[in-house]
Formats: C-alpha cells, sequence, structure tokens
C-alpha cells in the first residue's frame, strides 16, 4: 500500500511506489551477495580493508579507528530512524536475516557453540524489532498524510451542532 502525498496525482504515486518497489530490490540483491560462498565480494572487500589497516597501522590504532565508526553508524542509524522509521525497520530485517545466513553457515555437525546460536538469537531479536520499526514507521506516514490532508479525513472538522426548536 502507498500513502499518496498531498498534491499528487495517481500516476506520480505510481512511479513513485515503482521508484520505491526498485529500490527495494537492488537494497536486498546487494545484501544477498554478501551470503555467497566465501562471503561475496562485499565481506572479501572488507577483508582486505581491514589486512590493510592491520599492516599500515598496527593493532591498537586499527581498533580505535573500527570503534569509532562503530560509533559513527550508531548516531547515524539514530538519525535514519527519527527520519524514516520505515526503512530503518527494513535494513534492520536485511542485517537481521543476513547476520543469521553467516552465523548459521559456521555451524558444524555434532559441535555446540554457545556464542553462535545466541548470535543467531540475536538475529531472530533484530528482525523482530525490524517488523516492528517497520510497522511503527507505516502508522507515523499514514498519520503523517491525515495532518497534511485534514479533508480527506473521515471525520469532519467543524461538525454543525444541531439547533434546538425556539421555545414557546
Amino acid at each position: 500500500m502507498y500513502i499518496v502525498k498531498q498534491g499528487e496525482t495517481e500516476a506520480e504515486t505510481k512511479k513513485r511506489a515503482f521508484a520505491q518497489t526498485v529500490a527495494e530490490s537492488v537494497a536486498l540483491f546487494l545484501l544477498s551477495l554478501s551470503a555467497l560462498p566465501g562471503g561475496g565480494p562485499v565481506r572479501q572487500g572488507l577483508t582486505r580493508v581491514f589486512d590493510w589497516l592491520l599492516s599500515e597501522l598496527g593493532l591498537q590504532v586499527t581498533q580505535l579507528l573500527i570503534a569509532g565508526f562503530v560509533a559513527i553508524a550508531g548516531i547515524t542509524a539514530y538519525w535514519f530512524k527519527r527520519k524514516n522509521q520505515k526503512w530503518y525497520g527494513m535494513v534492520e530485517i536485511g542485517v537481521g536475516v543476513l547476520s543469521a545466513v553467516f552465523v548459521a553457515g559456521t555451524l558444524t555437525p555434532h559441535k555446540l557453540d554457545l556464542a553462535r546460536w545466541s548470535t543467531l538469537a540475536g538475529s531472530a531479536y533484530v528482525i523482530a524489532r525490524g517488523l516492528e520499526n517497520r510497522a511503527k514507521g507505516m502508522e507515523l506516514l499514514k498519520l503523517k498524510v491525515v495532518l497534511e490532508n485534514p479533508e480527506s479525513s473521515s471525520s469532519p472538522q467543524n461538525p454543525q451542532q444541531p439547533q434546538s426548536a425556539p421555545s414557546s
């Protein structure tokens, strides 16, 4: 379901909906590349960057850079969630699925690894949070449309009070 924005024609709504669907498909495709055997190009690229940082800067500086990157990523995620909670939820779902795929690919028969199973449980939680954020984002979009277009609301703005008959 796509929400019609104020002043937007039906053709513009369909065009925006198509563009959004294409963007979602491309994002999911790029995320799925990471799930390829060997980690795919994304994981291989990150491994090369990490190895280069270690060789050029040393372990402690690389660790500090990673911690700084994580902090910046957290701040950016917060900002992104505040601006568009629906898309934030979609990203959360994708991250949860990808982390589950990565971890499930490392499980071995006849070996119980609590850390990996805990990570899988965490992935399920991230997916659940993503679904909740997506639902809340959709509700916020509906509310925004109603607030921007009060005439489209089903309840009248200024209902007429029934007038009583003049008393005699």
